[in-house]
């Protein structure tokens, strides 16, 4: 037995013995979504998923447009439930067997399929278990894969705030850049680069970088929290609707790195960055007990000013200061507000007694607090 969450709470459950695919929604309710109780074979593509009839369903996950992916085990294929309520076969021909590799998913021969996972692309990965092989399926449609706050890579969105969208097939291939002053007409940021934009719940973004397998945007101003709609078109071809909540708040920092250790986006006075001195050689250096450092982010609502949707220029101050932590104490803030479009600055000063070395560092704002393992440079 394998289980997978959506992002509306709802429970997935291949319940492989009795082959059938079951789910628990969010009050605690369970039905069967797929497959025919007690029968085992091989047969419903095609048409509902409740007729069809499985062999052991083993893993199951879920992609973020809804699909939801089940290893057919003893009938050597992976089955996808599509979001209107039909099955078919994705990868696998049905006979047990190791061939197939470089050519179409359901020509290939498997053998004993166990877990099945989505990556970040899109891509699916099979557990092929008797071949001792992990085998993927790559899409070969335009598919959004997973999409974040892009400052910290946290699943969960807020209004104009910096998004990151994963996936494949995004952009034309090899059309790799960020916008341009000339992209901008009549003072609005751009809601297209190259024929590549972005909706969430049928309302632009704003793009500012694209590439076959990401796209970075400016989510627009007036969303309203819930799960909202994402869905990339790439010069008329448009990807399935991704699903991924939005609150009110994201809040997080940006960093200078993006695996462990997370150094925050920070500043000197005089420009220069704030990071370990290894860093970048040269031009980082750590901050200092009592000084004031500028300190970056995204995703912390509402500010004094109003924002106009399209506007590169935004402003305001944020209405209540957020509590900043460094190294387990509190530290005092004496600026945070916009300074761009979506960009936040916060003006903090060092704590006296914050201990030399990588600090954590945590903001909390409105009951939301920005990602976990954040460090700050003190010496």
């Amino acid at each position: 037995m394998s289980i997978a969450l959506d992002p509306a709470g709802d429970l997935w459950i291949s319940d492989q013995f009795n082959n059938v695919i079951r789910e628990v929604d969010s009050n605690g309710v369970i039905s069967t979504v797929a497959g025919i109780y007690n029968r085992s074979g091989y047969s419903g593509d095609g048409g509902p998923a409740k007729q069809a009839v499985f062999c052991t369903p083993a893993g199951i996950a879920r992609d973020a447009a809804g699909n939801v992916y089940v290893t057919d085990d003893c009938n050597n294929v992976l089955r996808v439930l599509l979001t209107d309520g039909t099955i078919r076969t994705v990868a696998g021909n049905g006979t047990a067997g190791a061939s197939g590799d470089g050519g179409p998913a359901t020509s290939a021969q498997l053998n004993s399929l166990r877990q099945v996972a989505v990556g970040t692309f899109g891509e699916v990965y099979i557990a092929d278990s008797f071949n001792n092989k992990i085998r993927k399926l790559t899409p070969t449609a335009i598919t959004v894969g997973q999409t974040t706050n892009a400052a910290g890579n946290i699943q969960v969105l807020a209004a104009n705030t910096w998004i990151t969208v994963k996936g494949t097939n995004l952009a034309p291939a090899g059309d790799t850049r960020t916008w341009q002053q000339s992209d901008f007409t009549g003072g609005q940021m751009p809601k297209a680069l190259d024929g590549v934009s972005v909706t969430l719940n049928g309302l632009n973004a704003y793009v500012s970088y694209i590439s076959p397998t990401q796209v970075n945007a400016l989510a627009p101003p007036n969303l309203q929290p819930g799960l909202v709609q994402v869905q990339v078109i790439n010069n008329g071809a448009k990807s399935a609707v991704a699903t991924v909540p939005l609150l009110n708040y994201s809040p997080a920092f940006a960093t200078l790195t993006y695996t462990a250790p997370l150094y925050i986006a920070a500043l000197h006075a005089d420009g220069t960055v704030v990071g370990p001195t290894s860093l970048y050689p040269g031009l980082s250096s750590p901050a200092h007990p009592g000084e004031i450092i500028q300190i970056y982010g995204d995703g912390f609502g509402p500010t004094t000013a109003p924002v106009t949707a399209g506007s590169p220029q935004q402003s305001g101050t944020l209405p209540v200061m957020p509590v900043f932590t460094i190294g387990g104490t509190q530290a005092n803030v004496i600026f945070a507000g916009l300074v761009s479009a979506g960009l936040y600055q916060f003006n903090v000063q060092i704590p006296a007694n914050a201990p030399a070395g990588d600090d954590s560092i945590t903001a909390t704002y409105a009951g939301f607090s920005t990602q976990a393992g954040a460090l700050v440079t003190v010496q």
